[in-house]
């Protein structure tokens, strides 16, 4: 949420959009709340990773905006539970918003897309925790980058060590994009795969599957009238579950036949998706449209490929909302557009 604490000094006369520098702690044990310690610099739509070493970088976003036009960051910074105190970090190449980052094996971190002062971006770049510093990705000759500029990318991880991003957003913002492009770490190049998504989808949740494939849960697609809807909502679009390939087709992709060509509740766009223990998903609110959030949830089996309905919320919370595991296999769910101070356990 963007709520602002009352010594968070994160505006000044010369701006007029309120940023918070707050941070909160949340502890299930006891079902409160306390204040954590203030970033060193007041941001929103930002990016954060945990590290290997139980640290949590936080990179990009915006600041307040000043009355002359935004302020995008490129500044970065890492909380440590230890001294439960926030750090600089090295600045990003460029600023960035709405873009996304992704831990890599030996503890790099790797930057992607977004947007720069309103220009969709195909650059991404890695973070060094040796040296705290930024570099463009390089494979030696020049410097790297996705085939197209994305905005609100979602990489991630599959399970031989490539970083896949599939979908997401283009510059042209009526038209999500249907590409499927993968990151080597050890060369730092991308590469294009020839057979694209079934579906051009923006807003999905991606989970990495065994043996290099991995499936796109839900997200925002062109329906038959051309205009852009929630996927797999009963009687809307098809394709809330899509499944894809990488290996196959010698190395070019392919997608894979999926039963679930709807949601059991309703289609949803921007959910809470969280890994639960054994390896299911929860996704969870969401928005079904531009008014109306989700008060619904749905667990996804990616062992059996099979969707069930999961708990009732109590509110729609909208998009953008955030879900964090706890311990006890339960999940909170926070914020979102159509409830920004709301919080609420949801128990898969």
């Amino acid at each position: 949420a963007n709520e602002r604490q009352g010594n968070d000094p994160a505006t000044t006369p010369t701006t007029n959009v309120s940023v918070s520098r707050s941070t909160h702690f949340f502890d299930p044990a006891t079902g409160t709340w306390t204040d954590g310690p203030l970033l060193g610099t007041a941001r929103q739509a930002h990016s954060a990773v945990l590290l290997a070493n139980g640290k949590l970088l936080v990179a990009g976003g915006t600041g307040p905006q000043t009355i002359s036009g935004s302020n995008n960051l490129a500044s970065a910074e890492i909380y440590d539970p230890a001294t439960n105190a926030w750090t600089p970090a090295g600045n990003m190449k460029i600023p960035r918003v709405n873009f996304a980052m992704v831990a890599l094996p030996g503890g790099k971190v790797l930057a992607v897309g977004g947007s720069s002062n309103n220009l969709f971006q195909s650059s991404t770049e890695l973070w060094d925790p040796a040296t705290n510093t930024w570099a463009y990705t390089n494979n030696g000759t020049s410097d790297t980058s996705m085939s197209e500029q994305k905005g609100f990318p979602a990489p991630f991880l599959l399970s031989n060590g490539m970083v896949a991003v599939a979908g997401g957003s283009s510059p042209n913002t009526s038209t999500p994009t249907a590409a499927v492009e993968l990151f080597d770490p050890a060369t730092q190049n991308w590469t294009v795969l020839a057979t694209p998504l079934s579906q051009a989808r923006s807003g999905h949740f991606p989970v990495a599957l065994p043996n290099g494939k991995f499936a796109l849960l839900a997200g925002r697609v062109l329906n038959s009238f051309g205009f852009l809807a929630a996927v797999g909502a009963p009687g809307g679009a098809a394709g809330a579950v899509e499944i894809y390939d990488t290996l196959a087709n010698g190395g070019q992709g392919t997608t894979v036949t999926t039963a679930n060509a709807f949601f059991k509740t309703e289609g949803r766009v921007n959910a809470a998706a969280v890994m639960l223990p054994g390896g299911k998903v929860l996704l969870a609110g969401g928005s079904v449209n531009s008014t109306t959030g989700a008060s619904t949830s749905e667990i996804y089996d990616p062992a059996n490929d099979t969707l069930t309905i999961g708990p009732a919320l109590t509110t729609g919370q909208g998009t953008s909302v955030l879900g964090v595991g706890l311990g006890n296999g339960d999940v909170m769910l926070i914020g979102g557009d159509k409830a920004d101070t709301i919080t609420q356990i949801c128990r898969p």
